[in-house]
């Protein structure tokens, strides 16, 4: 089961992507196909339209703002604290935060195309966000009554998510001996990275948000059952918080990630297997943050070598 989150349906007047507050995402123009809102720099004018390489200056967490429901700050992932601003019809970025400047709203566009307008939730609500049709580098303020491609914009998560239980540490087999047996084994639990992505994540406390929030849509969107649900989220729920209990973050994640002596016993004439529920997440674009989450591991037995369970989730 894959669940590739990298395109927005529009339902009405409602985004169908749920977990929108505190995700993080990539907003891609309709005209310039591969141009995205980007913040170059730690600078009022640094808002840019950028079609190159990929890099954090692109990704924009959306904070949830309560007295104004369907509108959101749009901060910079990579500039921490600086927000996109609309100051008198001008476009640019600001490091403080002002409500009155700052709350935007998508709106979906009139082809319902998976496309939608970033509107100030201020100045008449007439204010948009346009990257204009004969200079591609910029990005600014419209407000006037014409609509066009220029003003249209795709949400792109920065992480997709792939959910599956996987087969560790072979299998167990007694159809031979009809005796039963016990099986000791350490289970890995938490969030990862391969061995040779050791430097640290920046700005953790955003991108662990993210990850949840990415991992909720997707179990969302997959169906996955309540059970296996909940006890996904638990694990995730555990890393972050390991994460945050040593002063802080940690750089390095070592807290992110722990281990569970396991004693399985194991039926007479049944041969078992270790299964492990594994969510992976990877940054859009080729980024260097990706990352998997190790969850639950359940012991499965079967007299004939079919294994069935509630728990397995697409078993590779």
């Amino acid at each position: 089961m894959l669940i590739i989150l990298t395109t927005l349906a529009l339902l009405g007047e409602t985004l169908s992507y749920t977990f929108i507050a505190n995700n993080q995402f990539l907003f891609y123009n309709k005209y310039h196909k591969n141009s995205r809102l980007t913040l170059k720099d730690d600078d009022w004018g640094g808002m840019i339209g950028y079609n190159g390489a990929y890099y954090r200056g692109q990704v924009w967490i959306l904070e949830a703002e309560p007295s104004r429901p369907g509108c959101y700050y749009w901060v910079n992932e990579k500039w921490t604290g600086w927000t996109m601003s609309n100051k008198d019809h001008n476009l640019g970025a600001w490091n403080s935060r002002n409500k009155d400047r700052q709350l935007w709203k998508m709106t979906p566009s009139r082809e319902k195309d998976g496309y939608f307008y970033i509107y100030s939730c201020n100045y008449d609500q007439k204010d948009r966000v346009v990257n204009p049709a004969k200079k591609q580098s910029e990005v600014k303020i419209w407000g006037g009554d014409a609509f066009s491609d220029a003003q249209l914009w795709k949400l792109v998560p920065r992480f997709t998510v792939k959910i599956y239980t996987t087969r560790c540490r072979g299998t167990r087999d007694d159809r031979s001996n009809q005796q039963g047996m016990e099986w000791d084994f350490v289970a890995e639990h938490g969030l990862m990275r391969g061995v040779s992505t050791s430097d640290p994540i920046p700005n953790l406390g955003p991108y662990g948000d993210a990850l949840r929030s990415s991992l909720q849509e997707a179990l969302l969107v997959d169906n996955v059952n309540r059970e296996n649900s909940d006890s996904i989220m638990d694990y995730m729920d555990e890393a972050l918080t390991r994460g945050k209990t040593v002063s802080g973050w940690e750089e390095k994640m070592e807290e992110w990630r722990w281990t569970e002596k396991v004693k399985a016993e194991i039926p007479a004439g049944q041969e078992c297997v270790n299964v492990q529920h594994m969510a992976e997440f990877t940054e859009t674009s080729g980024g260097e943050y990706s990352i998997t989450l190790w969850a639950a591991n359940k012991v499965i037995c079967s007299e004939d070598g079919v294994f069935t369970d509630d728990f397995i989730i697409d078993l590779d």
